[in-house]
């Protein structure tokens, strides 16, 4: 029979059910929260793997940014082997691409495997690094003088790890570079010089202990060496300028080198002019006496009759003292022979209207119209006018024996051998003193003790001097090198100067006077006269005659001594020099051609006409690699430490001086240091690498002077330096010209080019050279030709100056890579 389920009993089994239900569903929670637990945990985990991913890569490929940097660094200028020193390069006009398109990019690494960071990623994980580097320029400088750009380079490197290509990491950074060409066009000028200067004629002599050699006692006051063994067409310059000249009557104001026998006899220019070179000296007549002093100074010397001259006539010498004197001589001889023959007293000397009135009485004393000296008296009262004996009959054969015996004897020399340069006053040396040599010097009242060429330019005109820096006489400063035997191309209005002494020489003949008589018409010196003269004088001296009496080369029709200052500085080399025009295609300057011509205003390019006045450098400020506000700045970042290694690097602007660079001994790099406004002190300072690189230093001064400031004698400047005041162009005032300050040294030698305003070589007041100091110029190939190869280093004219900071940076997440 079935079992009663009692009520109890089934409450107990529902009570069961339920908490089976309970646990049930306990455990199903418990399984959904572990389950929820676990999924949780493996995210987070995956999470922070991934995150711990991201910083190491993200660490690695800035890692990597910064290893593209420093070989872009260190390649970009010293490696000329290296692709990275080549693109860079490539932004550069070329004859092909003179203007590219701006902005414009270069891949200057498209794909790149850092290996030092690559191999910093191996340990423990295998990373896979990648990077690149584009430049962007995006600007040229606004001046064609200078070649230079502005960029910025974008170095982009990408991380990841090998097998999780959908992590990675880009690291991307900008900086600002800048492209400079430190070329200029006065880099081809060993000595640019704008304003007039009076040391082109150095005047410093060293003591002779051994006389009587006193000519060969010039110091070389200024040594100019040229480039030397280059390109068939590589030679240096020099300028000369003449701005500022002093204010004087003569319209002719240019720069006369003077010729130096003991220095330039053996240049082929020398021979060329004079047709060989030795000395020689005027030949004298058998009787004269071996004591008189015999002038051998001579580099050329000829003779020619009078009746060969043309172009004067005898009547010219009418009023020639020489002439007038034995013509009354003569007549009061004849006077004094009327009396004697009347037999009465003969009277004193007598001349001019005297003379005549002493005729007069003599005619009277004597009456006798047959008597030969009676007519030669008669002749004389009847004829003369004063001191114009031109109609007395007598007179004029006096005028015809000159015409036919005359011979007129000239020759060429220097100022040294006339002048004692090393005086203020140039006083004329003793040996020219006689009177066939003192055409141009000599000692007398009438010319202030100076001779006649200094006088005449001392003297007054129109209220001013007519011209006293013609009178500035010296012997030619070494513009050829040491050794004289490295061509430079002279430009300026520089002429070489030497002198000619000239004089009609004496005689002894006999004159067909009523009574023949013997006349000795002494020696009839050629004195200078200035040809502005001309109209006033009438001088025989000043009309042009009908032979050339030059050798050679020049003209020369006057019988006057004179300066020959009409002949091209060049022509002293005496050969074509073979250079480049200002468009840089080769040419041939002929200094040797006839008429010969000079170089007036500095090389440029075709269609520029400007003058000397208007050169200097002009710079575009944005292209600055550095900017500094003080000369301070520059200094403590630039040359640390002890300051005595200067860290050069392109294009350096500094806005106020002074530079104090006299404790800098070396310096490393290549730029241009650009001061606006200031003064730089140097001492002696060079190339740390001594062996040819493309290390150099350009120093330009805006507004200032380069000082020599060094407790040495002897400074030696391995730059180019370059001080031209440009505000304004062409100042007359001192205080607005660049100079270079030499401060009594003994020796200053500057291994580059100097470029100034204006030059003293021997001013007072110890701002210029010690006595018997040089200034040595040598012609830095590297500075003349940045791009030119020297003992197989080729050099470098660019320079690229990468910024120290970044200007943007970012990371980029994500993506993949295989």
């Amino acid at each position: 029979m079935p079992q009663q389920i009692s009520e109890s009993n089934m409450r107990i089994s529902h009570r069961r059910g339920f908490i089976l239900y309970i646990v049930i569903t306990v455990l199903l929670g418990l399984a959904i929260m572990a389950f929820a637990l676990n999924t949780f945990k493996t995210g987070a985990v995956t999470q922070l793997s991934r995150n711990v991913d991201q910083n190491r890569l993200a660490l690695l490929a800035q890692s990597a940014n910064a290893e593209v940097i420093a070989m872009l660094k260190s390649h970009v200028n010293l490696n000329p082997s290296s692709q990275i020193f080549t693109r860079f390069r490539s932004v550069f006009p070329t004859e092909t691409n003179p203007n590219p398109t701006l902005p414009f990019t270069v891949d200057i690494i498209p794909v790149f495997e850092p290996q030092t960071t690559v191999q910093l990623a191996k340990v423990g994980y295998n990373l896979k690094i990648r990077s690149s580097a584009v430049l962007t320029v995006y600007r040229r400088s606004i001046y064609k003088s200078m070649s230079a750009y502005n960029g910025y380079i974008d170095i982009v490197s990408k991380a990841w790890r090998e097998g999780a290509g959908e992590i990675t990491m880009e690291a991307h950074e900008r900086r600002d570079v800048r492209l400079v060409d430190l070329r200029h066009t006065l880099d081809k000028y060993a000595l640019f010089v704008k304003n007039y200067s009076n040391d082109y004629n150095s005047t410093s002599p060293t003591p002779d202990p051994n006389p009587p050699d006193e000519y060969d006692n010039t110091i070389r006051r200024m040594i100019i060496e040229g480039v030397n063994g280059m390109g068939s067409h590589d030679i240096s310059r020099v300028f000369i300028g003449t701005d500022n000249y002093p204010d004087c009557a003569d319209p002719r104001k240019d720069i006369f080198f003077d010729l130096f026998y003991p220095e330039h006899k053996d240049l082929k220019g020398f021979t060329e002019i004079f047709g060989g070179n030795q000395l020689a000296s005027f030949p004298f007549a058998p009787e004269t006496p071996t004591s008189y002093p015999v002038f051998n100074r001579l580099f050329y010397r000829s003779k020619n009759e009078f009746t060969n001259l043309g172009g004067v006539s005898v009547n010219m010498f009418i009023k020639n003292k020489q002439v007038m004197n034995e013509y009354e001589r003569v007549i009061n001889l004849a006077a004094d022979a009327c009396k004697v023959q009347a037999g009465v007293a003969t009277e004193p000397y007598m001349v001019a209207g005297a003379l005549k009135d002493k005729c007069g009485r003599s005619i009277a004393k004597l009456n006798n119209p047959n008597a030969y000296s009676q007519m030669m008296c008669q002749d004389f009262y009847d004829n003369a006018d004063g001191d114009d004996y031109s109609d007395c009959e007598e007179f004029k054969k006096l005028l015809v024996t000159c015409q036919q015996n005359w011979i007129y004897r000239w020759g060429y020399t220097d100022a040294a051998s006339l002048w004692k340069i090393d005086l203020a006053g140039r006083a004329p040396r003793t040996i020219t003193l006689p009177e066939r040599y003192a055409g141009l010097s000599n000692i007398s009242m009438g010319s202030g003790n100076y001779g006649p060429y200094m006088a005449e330019y001392r003297e007054q005109k129109d209220g001013k001097p007519y011209n006293p820096e013609r009178a500035r006489v010296g012997a030619m400063q070494s513009f050829y090198g040491p050794d004289n035997d490295i061509p430079v191309l002279i430009e300026g209005k520089a002429y070489l100067r030497f002198f000619k002494i000239a004089y009609l020489d004496e005689f002894t003949a006999t004159v067909p006077f009523v009574q023949p008589a013997p006349v000795n018409i002494r020696v009839i010196t050629n004195t200078f006269l200035r040809k502005d003269k001309r109209d006033d004088t009438g001088s025989y001296l000043l009309e042009p005659l009908g032979v050339n009496l030059a050798p050679n080369l020049f003209g020369d029709s006057l019988m006057k001594s004179r300066a020959i200052d009409t002949l091209s500085a060049n022509v002293l080399w005496g050969d074509k020099i073979k250079c480049y025009d200002g468009d840089g295609q080769e040419i041939e300057f002929d200094p040797l051609a006839n008429p010969t011509s000079v170089i007036e205003k500095p090389a440029q390019p075709s269609g520029s006409n400007v003058a000397a006045t208007r050169f200097g450098r002009a710079v575009d400020f944005k292209n600055a690699s550095w900017n500094y506000i003080s000369a301070q700045d520059f200094l403590d970042e630039r040359a640390p430490g002890d300051g005595k290694l200067l860290y050069l690097d392109g294009f350096m602007y500094i806005m106020a001086g002074d530079l104090d660079l006299s404790k800098v001994t070396h310096f490393q790099g290549k730029g241009l240091i650009y001061i606006a406004r200031g003064n730089c002190k140097l001492g002696s300072i060079e190339r740390l690498n001594a062996k040819p690189t493309s290390d150099s230093l350009r120093i330009y001064l805006r507004q200032g002077d380069f000082i020599i400031s060094s407790p040495d004698e002897e400074v030696f400047i391995e730059a180019s330096l370059a001080a031209l005041y440009d505000d304004p162009q062409g100042s007359d005032d001192p205080l607005q010209q660049g100079s270079i300050i030499l401060n009594n040294r003994k020796l200053v030698k500057i291994y580059g080019n100097l470029l100034v305003d204006s030059l003293d070589l021997e001013v007072s007041g110890g701002s210029a050279l010690a006595d018997g100091g040089v200034l040595h110029i040598i012609h830095d190939p590297g500075i003349y030709n940045a791009a030119a190869t020297l003992d197989s280093t080729e050099l470098d004219p660019y320079h690229i100056s990468i910024g120290p900071v970044k200007t943007s940076f970012a990371y980029r997440a994500g993506g993949e890579e295989s």
